[in-house]
Parts: C-alpha cells; sequence; structure tokens
C-alpha cells in the first residue's frame, strides 16, 4: 500500500510539472498528424491484468494499396523520432491506474501473451 501511494504522490507532482510539456505535444501532434493524439494498446499489467496503455502517437496511419500499414520506417514522423528517442512520447496517465508501477519493466502486449500460448511469435 505504501508504494502505490509513493507513486500516486510522485506521479501527482510529476504530472503537474510535465503538463504543459504534455500540452505542447498533444499540440504538435495534432499539427503534424492530426488526430487521434494518443495511441492506445492492450498491455499486460500487475498480476497479468489487462490494461489499455495510453502513449503520445509517433506514426502517420499510412497504408500500401492493398490495405496494410506501411513498414514502421516509413509511417515513423520527425516529431516522433524524436519524441522516441527522448522517451516523451511515454508521458500518460496511464500509472493512475495502479496496473503499472511508476518505475517498472516494460509491459508485454496482448498479442505476445496469446502467442506464446501458441508457442509462436507474432511479427
Amino acid at each position: 500500500m505504501a508504494k502505490r501511494l509513493m507513486d500516486i504522490l510522485v506521479s501527482s507532482v510529476l504530472l503537474i510539472f510535465f503538463l504543459p510539456v504534455m500540452a505542447l505535444i498533444a499540440f504538435l501532434i495534432l499539427l503534424t498528424m492530426g488526430r487521434p493524439i494518443l495511441f492506445k494498446q492492450e498491455r499486460l499489467g500487475y498480476m497479468e491484468r489487462p490494461f489499455t496503455l495510453l502513449k503520445f502517437r509517433t506514426m502517420r496511419n499510412a497504408y500500401a494499396g492493398d490495405g496494410r500499414p506501411l513498414p514502421d520506417a516509413e509511417r515513423l514522423t520527425r516529431l516522433g523520432a524524436f519524441l522516441r528517442r527522448t522517451s516523451l512520447d511515454e508521458l500518460s496517465l496511464t500509472r493512475f491506474g495502479g496496473h503499472k508501477r511508476l518505475v517498472s519493466e516494460r509491459c508485454p502486449s496482448m498479442r505476445f501473451k496469446h502467442a506464446a500460448n501458441a508457442s509462436t511469435i507474432p511479427t
């Protein structure tokens, strides 16, 4: 309980500090890539409970003629590359839900969980 309380306290202070930065990032994403501003993905959190991870979007929604997404390298924007390089794409409210600690390992994607059960790794 004390660890969770510390996570909430530190996250609250950091949120107040980073809110102007997050607003600027959201505005720049809106100008360069449009909507949506946030990227959502199902991940496994504490005790393998699924939760929705929210991150700032770093790639364009671009598709090939057959309807498949273009390779990541072609969809990544200059702003997105900067956000990833500086880890600013990971500033989000996800840690307030109790699914992820303030400092923790990367939560696996749901598709990797299903692939591990099927003994294959998704592409």
